[in-house]
Parts: structure tokens; C-alpha cells; sequence
């Protein structure tokens, strides 16, 4: 007799698929709604499952996966959600496409924006084999130089010779791609790849960063940074503060070690222990759990509005930050997530 509740190959594929969004998560490996994951269906070499845009990974489930051919034509749209007027990122959707197009053994392919797979990114010796998760990727890594948010056909397809036969594609300045003959391998490449990553990141100690994205990777910088402005906000990030000869003195002066206990904590909690020894001798130490903004230790609203306003100001007028923000005050209002964006420009 057959059994009525066995999953059908296709059924286990959107499970293991939304298997993979789920771990991803529970990582906190994931960019909010960007980053795809993406699964070759087995109706078609040319037809893949991706997640409806606008879903937060751990949001995923097999009935609201959507079914794409690779030219970008939607086969089944999935369940639909309330709010969600998207059905896929178009931009997310070219790098997985292009990279199942090329690959036949690619039937899962993991985009991830990870904090420690961008910052090795940007070290020009890229992954060092120092840790046995480092060493198992030897070989096993392109390099690309990625340039743009939204690559055109000729970028992608320069991406896809790039990364050839290998399992592991490290763009540079904006993460990884690793690809599997199914769900669970490129799974278990991209875990791996991040913890090696991670293991290296810790290590990075550039106390003069080239640029500004490599100074928000900088431990040194950051704390030489903050202590010379007295404040961690976004202007003490600037680019004069990459030549700022104090900042910099300062810079040369940090010095990490990595506490086993903390390192055990993760990825739970992302603890960190800042001691500061003065002229005198005195010490001075704190130590927290996890990262401000982390959910056990959230913004207040008054904090959220501050760091809002002194983000959003860099790109917008004072006249539409301040639209912007009570448009998103008031988000349960509005039956389309777009009208949020309808702000006035001057």
C-alpha cells in the first residue's frame, strides 16, 4: 500500500528549500529581505523555486515559494500575502538565474550578504587557510570583482566564467554565492564558508582602512573613532575620519584577542569586552551580551528616530526624511508597502 504522506520529489525539494531560509536565520546570516535562496525544480531543468520578495527568511514556508523559469516568467506564484504586491526581486532573481543557467550540477544556489563573508571579501588575500574550516575551501574559491547593485547580462556573464567549476563565488565588497547538486550541500558550503569567514574577520585589524567600507569592518577604527568623537553615531564614520591623524594614532593602539566563552555564545548572543588602560594604570572595562539593535537589547523609539533621521539625511532632504519617517510610523495604514515611498522631493 502507498503511503498518502510521503512527499513527493517536488514536495521535498520546497521543503528542504524552505528548510535552508529557515537555518539562515537562525544563523543571522540574512540582509532582512534581501538575499535569495534559490532550487531547481524537478518538472523542468529551466524552472526554479525563489521566495516571494518582501518575506523575512524565517517568514518562508513551502506554499509561499514561487515557481520561476529562469527567464524570469512566473509558473505558480505561490500563496498569496496580504501587503506583498511583489511577487519576486527581479535584481536578486538575475544572479540565481544566471548561475543555474550556466551550471547544471547548481540545483541550489545561496546568495548571502553575511557580515563576515563581506568583510574577508575585502581583504586582498582573501580566505587564509588558518582554521580547519578555512583549509577545506582551498581550491575551492573564486574571486570576483563585483561593481553595482544592479549588474547588467555582460556583468553577470563575466560572474558566471569567474566562478567556473567552483562551488564558492566571494564578491568582492558584497558576499557569496555557493551552489550545490542539491539543497543540503549548498547549505552546508555557505555554513561553512561564513563560520571560516567569521574565524578570519575576527582577526582583520586594520587600524587604517583604505576606504569607508572598510573602516565599518575595522575594530580598531571603530573604537579609535569613537573615542576620539565621543560617539559611535554615523558622523563619526565620515570620510575625514579615515585621515584623521588622532583617529589613527589611537587606531594603532587596539588590539583584539578573541574570548573563547563569547565565541561559544554565538550565534544566540554576539557579546564584546572593551577594556581601556589609561596613563595612570587604571583600567577601565564593559562588556555587553549582544549587539545594540539585537532584540534583547532594542532601540528605544526615541534612539530608532535619532539613527533614522541621521542615516536617511545623507540621501534625502530634511522635508522628506521627516515624510518618509511618519510614512513608515504609520505603515498598518497603507494597503501597499510602495505608497510608503511616495515622498516629496524638493
Amino acid at each position: 500500500m502507498k503511503n498518502k504522506h510521503r512527499n513527493s520529489p517536488e514536495d521535498s525539494i520546497k521543503r528542504d528549500l524552505t528548510a535552508a531560509y529557515r537555518l539562515i536565520a537562525d544563523q543571522n546570516l540574512t540582509d532582512t529581505i534581501f538575499t535569495h535562496i534559490t532550487a531547481r525544480s524537478t518538472q523542468g531543468d529551466d524552472q526554479i523555486y525563489i521566495n516571494r520578495f518582501g518575506l523575512f527568511f524565517d517568514e518562508v514556508t513551502p506554499e509561499s515559494l514561487v515557481l520561476c523559469s529562469i527567464s524570469g516568467e512566473v509558473c505558480d506564484p505561490g500563496s498569496r500575502l496580504e501587503g506583498l504586491s511583489d511577487i519576486t526581486n527581479p535584481n536578486g532573481f538575475a544572479f540565481h538565474a544566471v548561475v543555474h543557467r550556466a551550471r547544471s550540477d547548481a540545483n541550489c544556489v545561496i546568495h548571502l550578504h553575511s557580515h563576515a563573508s563581506t568583510v574577508v571579501s575585502l581583504n586582498p588575500a582573501g580566505l587564509i587557510g588558518l582554521t580547519q574550516n578555512a583549509m577545506r575551501f582551498n581550491g575551492q574559491i573564486a574571486w570576483y570583482e563585483y561593481d553595482g547593485v544592479n549588474p547588467n547580462t555582460e556583468q553577470l556573464s563575466d560572474m558566471v566564467q569567474v566562478m567556473g567549476e567552483k562551488p564558492i563565488l566571494a564578491m568582492r565588497h558584497h558576499g557569496m554565492i555557493s551552489v550545490g547538486r542539491s539543497v543540503a550541500e549548498a547549505f552546508h558550503r555557505a555554513f561553512y564558508f561564513n563560520k571560516a569567514c567569521y574565524n578570519l574577520a575576527a582577526e582583520l585589524d586594520d587600524p587604517a582602512p583604505k576606504n569607508m567600507l572598510a573602516a565599518k569592518f575595522s575594530i580598531p577604527f571603530a573604537v579609535a573613532t569613537t573615542l576620539v568623537n565621543k560617539t559611535s553615531k554615523v558622523e563619526s564614520f565620515s570620510e575625514t575620519a579615515l585621515s584623521d591623524s588622532e583617529v589613527l594614532k589611537v587606531a594603532k593602539k587596539v588590539h583584539i584577542t578573541e574570548n573563547q566563552l563569547m565565541t561559544a555564545s554565538l550565534p544566540d548572543f554576539r557579546p564584546a569586552k572593551v577594556s581601556i588602560t589609561l596613563k595612570i594604570g587604571k583600567v577601565l572595562n564593559h562588556e555587553v551580551a549582544t549587539n545594540k539593535g539585537d532584540w534583547r537589547s532594542p532601540y528605544s523609539p526615541d534612539e530608532l528616530k535619532e539613527k533614522f533621521f541621521s542615516l536617511a539625511v545623507r540621501s534625502l532632504d530634511r522635508e522628506q526624511t521627516v515624510c518618509l519617517y511618519n510614512n513608515l510610523t504609520y505603515l498598518e495604514k497603507y494597503d501597499d508597502i510602495k505608497t510608503i515611498f511616495n515622498i516629496k522631493h524638493n
